[in-house]
């Protein structure tokens, strides 16, 4: 299905929803670097970095002080 625009479709509305009818201030999303340039193309800025813990990581380094 690539080159119909349904990614660029659902992004668009499903940002409208939330600016508009659900009336928040700001969308945030998560995505890998290969994807940014995506996101730029509609309007979405590069702000900061996100990080993340999953369990894995976590209990290689917690589960063994206790």
């Amino acid at each position: 299905m690539r080159g119909k625009n349904l990614g660029k479709t659902l992004v668009e509305c499903l940002t409208r929803i939330a600016m508009e009818e659900e009336n928040t201030y700001k969308v945030i999303l998560d995505c890998s670097d290969k994807n940014v340039p995506f996101y730029e193309k509609l309007n979405y800025k590069k702000v900061g970095n996100n990080m993340a813990i999953y369990k894995e990581n976590y209990m290689e380094k917690y589960a063994k002080i206790q």
